[in-house]
C-alpha cells in the first residue's frame, strides 16, 4: 500500500502529551503498553532531545525519514512495517537524531502525516509526545484527548488556549515515577539478555 495523500478509511485515534521540561518518554511508552490491550499502538515523539535512542538503544530508521517518504508521497506500509520497533501490538519510531529533522521550511510536521501513518499501519491509536506547546496548535486540535501536568505553565496554556476540556492533568510525580518505572525495565532486560548471553 502507497501513501498518496490519506483517504481516512483509518482513523486512529491521536492522543497528545504535553509535559515540556520533564522527561515524559517513560509515560508515553507505558501509555502505548496500557493502550496496546485495546487495539495496536504507535508511539511517536517530537522531543527535540528525547532519551529514547539511549533506552533502547535503537539504531532503527527515524521519524524524519519516514516524513520525508510521506512529504514525496513514497511513503509505503513496507516502509513503514520496517521502521517499528516492538511487538505486534505497540510499536513504536526511533525519534529525529538531529532536532532541525522535526521542521520543513521552518514548520513541524503536517498533521496528515501522523493520520497516514494511522491508516497505514492499521492503529487504533497514537500516542504523541509534543514535546511543548510551541508551533503544536494545529497537532494539539487534532488530539483527542492530551494529557499535560498539573499546575505547570504547559498546562496554563492549555487552558488558555481553549484546550482544557480535552485536557487531562496528572502530577509531576506521576510522570517522573513513569519515567523511573522504564529505566527500571530497561535495566532489567538488559541485565537479563547479558546474563542469557554469558
Amino acid at each position: 500500500t502507497e501513501h498518496g495523500g490519506g483517504n481516512g478509511k483509518t482513523e486512529g485515534k491521536l492522543i497528545g502529551i504535553c509535559t515540556p521540561g520533564t522527561d515524559s518518554t517513560g509515560l508515553g511508552m507505558l501509555l502505548t503498553a496500557l493502550f496496546a490491550e485495546r487495539g495496536r499502538t504507535l508511539y511517536l515523539t517530537l522531543e527535540e532531545f528525547s532519551s529514547f535512542q539511549t533506552l533502547m538503544g535503537a539504531e532503527s530508521p527515524e521519524l524524519s525519514e519516514l516524513y520525508y517518504y510521506y512529504s514525496q508521497n513514497s511513503l509505503t506500509t513496507a516502509r513503514l512495517a520496517a521502521s517499528v520497533l516492538g511487538n505486534s501490538s505497540a510499536q513504536m519510531i526511533a525519534p529525529v537524531r538531529d532536532p532541525e529533522d522535526l521542521y520543513r521550511d521552518g514548520m513541524l510536521y503536517e498533521t496528515n502525516f501522523f493520520r497516514t501513518l494511522a491508516e497505514l499501519g492499521g492503529y487504533r491509536q497514537l500516542i504523541l509526545n509534543l514535546g511543548g506547546v510551541s508551533g503544536r496548535g494545529s497537532l494539539l486540535e487534532a488530539c483527542q484527548v492530551i494529557i499535560g501536568e498539573a499546575e505547570s505553565p504547559a498546562a496554563s496554556w492549555l487552558e488558555k488556549h481553549g484546550f482544557g476540556g480535552k485536557s487531562h492533568f496528572l502530577p509531576g510525580t506521576l510522570i517522573q515515577e513513569a519515567g523511573e518505572i522504564l529505566v527500571s525495565e530497561v535495566t532489567f532486560t538488559s541485565n537479563m539478555r547479558a546474563s542469557a548471553e554469558y
